[in-house]
């Protein structure tokens, strides 16, 4: 076995103690030194190694092949480092040095590869070094590209000379071909992207962000947008969020924030898509924009809910186009609320507004169903908000818009239902089908089948254009009247049956009249067999409304009991009693214990609403039904088998995923009420604010739901407190972050909002100039008490960050909240050395412990990690500046210093 001598930190195979004994502090022991072994020169190496290498040296050379020479070059050396002692190495280090320069002639990269090697067993010359780099710059190996900086970026992490010459070669762009940059900026970015969490914080040092830089853009804010929008192009949401956040806090400013604004529009576009209403999944963070506003007011509508709140906020904020479809929704929400007059009324002004022609007067007559709303998702996609794959806006001014045609359309189609206007029916569907062919009824806002039978009555020859155009997307082969007829007969029977299961009878009935009509001469074994699902469904109606649907005696008593005074009630004394004594049973039923979470959940809304603190008990006991019932398989299961088979037109996988993300989505609907009232309290009513947020801290959920309600506080505080930062109320922000804190102390995002504004207001005072240290210093000073408390729980305060090393976490939260913690830490140490080097300049005798202080903080920035960026870069050569004045302090020369 042949063992090596320990390498010096030059990394050529030196040994220590032979400087060491030239140079040594005299104050100390003179080392002991082994006799260093003679270093034969180059012609006098006879070891059977060496030989063995110049042997494999000459039959390279003696190759035809260039490339083949080359390779056998390669392999010699490699062959011969594998087998060589440190004193052959050192005396063949010139002929290393010539023939990985030979090499770099033909393979730059085989070269590269062989300088990191090479580095550290012989340390190769600085010109032999950028000669090789340059080989590479100029004929980059498209191949073997990525395993070249694999096995070079060791050495510029080590060597900062070499890194910052190579990048600044790549900056100037005399060497480089344009294929290096290429493959660079290509694999680099991959590298980050798809390892992003291991270069978001590391330094401007780092030779990938260095790289990145020469290459342009040359900032990091810029960087994270672009790994922000390769985030959003392949559809991580959150991820694109997290890094395009990083951007603003970073110095992105407007771009980052305009990105993540059209972000969210996106993601709020495609949940509602996916059939995703709830308000709280589709506004996304902070304000919503108009859009989003559309989006939520689109929903309300297709839910049946009040829609004027968002719509008022579209019809203020939004452009031309948006507004036009906001008071399209509106028109649409005054229907579903039974205004048919106002609807009408404004449908015809918008009528006026987006086409200038004033439709022929007619009749009152009757909108067919409540499908209505069942287009107008495809069409909020296209109204112009960026809400695109690349996230730029889509122009929506041009008559041959889309979303314009679309919204025109319909409005035609919908007045023309309500007031039984077929010619005005057969205008809107002549339109889609020119502009969206076979998609037409998916564009529709009226039911096809409706539209099919108004324009049959006005227009022969339309009728079968529509038909044979929407073959191709509902019916597959065929394409005749009756496919599509029996399409939304199905359609009809689902809803049935799901109003059936709610015990809306009223509303099943109307569905089954209209499947009924639909199927009337429709022939073939399809609509037979949807025929016998109306019957089937229609039974279950009657027995529902005749037989006691529930099969346990305390269950049956207990909906007795919600019904006081003629009228139903979400919960009564009575029935909470016996749904309590039933969850008390030794094998409770899953149903009743939903009913139980119900009925405990009305009595504590209704409690809160008078202001009663026994509100609290009710909703503990509310919390704690819907957290088991979350986690009762049994119930989701028989759900999935009920809806399954009452649902005729749904398939097992449909029924299965909408049970699913309605059980996902459940802890965040029952902690929405506590996020408000936490919101609205907050003020007035702090002790109350504060047993709202204690709900939610131990509510029996998983810690991820109880982190994204959490969350929510935290963006709703962020949004006052940014604006107040904006206009330089600093103390106001302050005063309003510590108001937070003292709800909700250990919570991470609002904390990280305090670190902010005092960053905020000592850059702001560094910027006036004179005695800003003194300004700024009990700000920070007040900060660093508000967030001590988090600190100590994160492993991130002065004293364990003195002792210990930067703890390493994967959460996006804390390592956000470090890198503010650096900021912090930074500003803390300038502003304790500039106050303290202004107080002894006064007065040599005055208290010189802030020069101390001011290397402990400058210490622990550096240590937590801070941006490449001014005046950040400047620490180290300030924490030198400190240790100075330290030290003169402590030598008692300080008047000398001066």
């Amino acid at each position: 076995m042949k063992w090596r001598r320990s390498r010096g930190e030059d990394g050529r195979g030196e040994t220590p103690g032979a400087e060491g004994a030239a140079g040594s502090d005299s104050s100390g022991p003179a080392a002991t030194v082994p006799p260093q072994p003679r270093i034969a020169p180059i012609g006098e190496v006879t070891s059977p190694v060496w030989r063995k290498f110049q042997d494999r040296l000459t039959a390279a050379d003696n190759a035809a092949d260039p490339a083949e020479r080359t390779r056998l070059i390669v392999k010699a050396i490699h062959e011969f480092l594998a087998l060589g002692e440190d004193h052959e190495f050192r005396a063949g280090r010139t002929v290393l040095q010539d023939r990985t320069a030979q090499v770099a002639t033909v393979d730059p990269d085989a070269a590269v590869r062989l300088v990191a090697r090479l580095n550290s067993w012989i340390g190769i010359d600085e010109p032999t070094t950028r000669s090789v780099y340059t080989a590479w710059l100029q004929h980059p190996n498209a191949e073997s590209f990525a395993e070249t900086w694999s096995a070079t970026s060791d050495l510029l992490e080590s060597d900062a000379e070499l890194a910052t010459w190579l990048c600044n070669t790549v900056r100037a762009g005399t060497e480089p071909s344009p294929e290096f940059a290429r493959l660079a900026r290509t694999h680099l970015v991959d590298l980050v992207d798809s390892d992003f969490t291991r270069y978001e914080f590391s330094g401007a040092t780092s030779p990938v962000w260095m790289l990145l830089y020469a290459l342009g853009p040359a900032t990091r804010p810029d960087w994270f947008l672009h790994f922000g929008d390769r985030a959003a192009a392949r559809g991580d949401e959150t991820e694109a969020a997290r890094r395009y956040e990083f951007a603003d806090r970073f110095g992105g400013g407007t771009k980052a924030r305009t990105r993540l604004r059209h972000l969210h529009d996106i993601g709020a576009y495609h949940r509602l898509r996916r059939g995703i209403t709830a308000s709280d999944q589709l506004k996304g963070p902070g304000t919503p924009t108009p859009y989003r506003n559309l989006v939520l007011a689109t929903a309300a509508v297709m839910e049946g809910r009040p829609a004027a709140a968002a719509l008022t906020e579209v019809t203020r904020e939004g452009d031309k186009p948006i507004q036009h479809f906001a008071k399209f929704l509106a028109a649409l929400d005054h229907l579903r609320n039974g205004d048919r007059a106002t609807a009408r009324r404004q449908l015809r002004e918008l009528l006026d507004a987006t086409a200038g022609t004033q439709p022929p007067a007619s009749g009152p007559g009757s909108i067919p169903s409540d499908s209505a709303a069942a287009g107008i998702d495809s069409m909020v996609g296209h109204t112009g908000t960026g809400a695109d794959a690349n996230l730029s806006a889509a122009g929506t001014d041009g008559a041959g818009d889309p979303s314009d045609i679309g919204l025109r359309a319909n409005i035609r189609l919908v007045l023309g239902a309500l007031e039984d206007d077929d010619a005005l029916v057969a205008e809107g569907a002549s339109m889609l089908l020119t502009e969206f062919r076979e998609h037409w009824p998916s564009r529709a806002m009226v039911d096809a089948a409706t539209v099919l039978t108004a324009v049959s009555r006005v227009d022969a020859t339309l009728l079968p254009e529509l038909i044979g155009a929407a073959d191709s997307e509902l019916h597959g082969a065929g394409g005749e009247l009756d496919a599509l007829r029996l399409n939304t007969a199905r359609t009809f029977l689902s809803r049935a049956a799901r109003a059936t299961l709610f015990a809306r009878f009223d509303r099943t009935r109307t569905l089954l009249d209209q499947a009924t009509q639909l199927l009337t001469g429709a022939d073939g074994e399809a609509a037979d067999e949807l025929r016998q699902h109306a019957i089937l469904i229609s039974e279950t109606m009657v027995r529902l409304q005749t037989t006691a649907a529930l099969e346990r005696p305390l269950d049956r008593l207990a909906f007795a009991a919600l019904t006081e005074d003629g009228a139903a009630r979400p919960w009564t004394q009575t029935a909470l009693r016996l749904w309590q004594d039933n969850d008390t049973e030794s094998e409770p039923n899953p149903d009743s214990l939903h009913h139980l979470a119900i009925a405990e959940h009305a009595r504590a809304y209704q409690l809160e609403i008078e202001g009663d603190a026994a509100a609290f008990e009710h909703w503990r006991n509310a919390l704690a039904a819907w957290a088991r019932l979350h986690a009762d398989e049994t119930f989701w299961d028989r759900l999935r088998t009920h809806l399954t088979a009452v649902s005729a037109a749904t398939t097992p996988d449909e029924v299965t995923r909408a049970v699913d993300e309605a059980r996902g989505e459940l802890p965040a609907q029952v902690l929405e009420p506590h996020v408000t009232r936490v919101q609205d309290l907050r003020k007035d009513e702090l002790p109350r604010a504060r047993a709202h947020l204690d709900l939610i801290r131990t509510a029996p959920f998983e810690p991820a739901d109880i982190k994204r309600a959490r969350a929510r506080l935290a963006r709703e505080a962020g949004g006052q407190i940014r604006r107040m930062t904006r206009e330089a109320r600093f103390d106001r922000a302050l005063d309003e972050v510590q108001a937070w804190l003292e709800i909700d102390a250990d919570n991470i995002p609002l904390a990280e909002l305090a670190l902010d504004v005092g960053i905020e207001t000592v850059e702001d005072e560094n910027r006036r100039g004179e005695g800003w240290g003194d300004r700024a210093r009990p700000v920070l000073e007040r900060v660093d008490t508000m967030v001590e408390p988090l600190r100590a729980e994160l492993g991130l305060t002065v004293r364990q960050m003195t002792i210990g090393t930067r703890p390493v976490t994967e959460d996006s939260d804390r390592a956000a909240f470090s890198g503010k913690l650096a900021r912090h830490e930074f500003w803390l140490g300038v502003c304790s050395l500039v106050t303290t080097i202004d107080r002894v300049r006064a007065n040599p005798y005055a208290d010189r412990t802030g020069f101390r202080s001011a290397v402990t903080h400058l210490n622990i920035a550096l240590r937590l990690g801070l941006p490449g960026i001014s005046p950040y870069d400047n620490a180290r050569d300030l924490l030198v500046a400190a240790g100075k004045w330290e030290r003169a302090a402590q030598g008692g020369s300080v008047v000398g210093f001066f």
